[in-house]
Parts: structure tokens; sequence; C-alpha cells
């Protein structure tokens, strides 16, 4: 992506790995880390079929287990994105829903936490749509889409063009997840975690001692 104006140009982390990492595994998409954080900083990692999780999943843990959940959005294209620097309109015109998700990390394993209901960007401003993580039934952290990037779609749009000129275009039926939208919450045994996106609905997850 050459174009100095894009809201992310000039992030080259990781993605040569990526691209073969997606190339060499069952992806279906890419997950996007950092977008909280600065372009320069954003990172792109393939996502496996394996690595995804239906809403109310149950995790497995010990003692000193910690998992670190943040939750995000989940776009499923119904077109490809074959063009370098592909505008948001044309972001727009390839998603064919979103979900509310969750990224969930325990520091040597990544999966993603999906929603069942799909959405069309036309339900909800997804800049403004606000955040709640609830542990234990008690509210601790917040956030809203513009932490994002400022706009999830800007960010998607990165994505695009990133995999583009790494001729690993974004294909139909692709889910890019992007997250950063609010502080991420430590869960451990026996913790049980909401995730609220307004306007596009909640997602669970809880974690149990392993036997």
């Amino acid at each position: 992506m050459n174009d100095v104006n894009h809201p992310a140009a000039g992030a080259r982390v990781g993605l040569q790995d990526s691209v073969k990492a997606r190339a060499e595994s069952r992806a279906v998409g890419f997950r996007v880390g950092g977008a909280e954080k600065s372009p320069a900083e954003y990172t792109l990692a393939p996502i496996s079929a394996e690595a995804l999780r239906p809403d109310n999943a149950v995790y497995f843990g010990g003692e000193e287990t910690v998992l670190r959940a943040a939750p995000a959005f989940a776009f499923r294209l119904a077109h490809a994105i074959e063009r370098p620097a592909p505008s948001i309109a044309d972001i727009v015109a390839a998603i064919d829903f979103v979900l509310p998700a969750a990224t969930i990390d325990d520091g040597a394993q990544a999966s993603v936490l999906l929603g069942s209901e799909p959405r069309s960007l036309s339900a909800a401003n997804l800049r403004l749509c606000g955040t709640c993580m609830e542990k234990n039934g008690e509210p601790v952290a917040f956030g809203a889409g513009a932490s994002a990037g400022g706009n999830p779609l800007g960010v998607v749009s990165w994505a695009a063009g990133e995999l583009w000129d790494r001729d690993c275009p974004l294909k139909s039926g692709d889910l890019i997840v992007v997250g950063g939208l609010s502080d991420p919450v430590d869960a451990r045994p026996d913790d049980w975690i909401r995730i609220s996106i307004n306007r596009l609905g909640s997602i669970t997850f809880r974690m149990e001692r392993a036997r």
C-alpha cells in the first residue's frame, strides 16, 4: 500500500510471516492486532478455523492460567477486495455482515469468540458503538468502536491494502477481526465474562478448572 494519506500507511509488522502462515494453514481470515495503537504498530495474523469459538464457549485452565479478553468486530466479506489501497466505500461494498466478537489470548495461543447473530453495517455507526465487559456480573471495562484506529473500517482497509501488496488479497468469505475496542480483561478459573457491543449484541464465555 503506497498511499501516504492512508490512515495506516507505513505499517509493516510481521506481514511476510502472516502470508506464509496463511499459505501453510487452513486460514479463514486475519486478525488485526494493535488497532488501538498508532498505525505503525498494527499487526496481522492469520486465523485458523480451529481458533474460532462459539458464543457461550467454555475454556479450561489450571490455577496459573490467565486469559486476556477484549471486545472486537468480526467482519465477513461477501466479495474479494482485489485492489491496492481500497477506500472505505470499497470496504463497505465488500462486507457481508459484522458480528460481535472477542479476542482471547493466554500468552501462547489466541482464539476468537464469535457472536451468532449477523448484523448489516447499516445497523449501527461502528465508530460510536459502545462496549462493556462484565466479569462475574460486574462491569470492568468500557470502550468504543472509534478506539480502533478512529474507524474500524479504516483498519480493515489497511489490512486489505497490506495483503494486496503481498499477493495475498482478501477473498470472499474471509473473516477480518478488528480488536482494540477497550482495555483487555483478565479471566481466571471460575470467572464468567460477558462482552456487549451496542446495537450488535452480547457474547459470553466462562473459564473452568482443568481436571
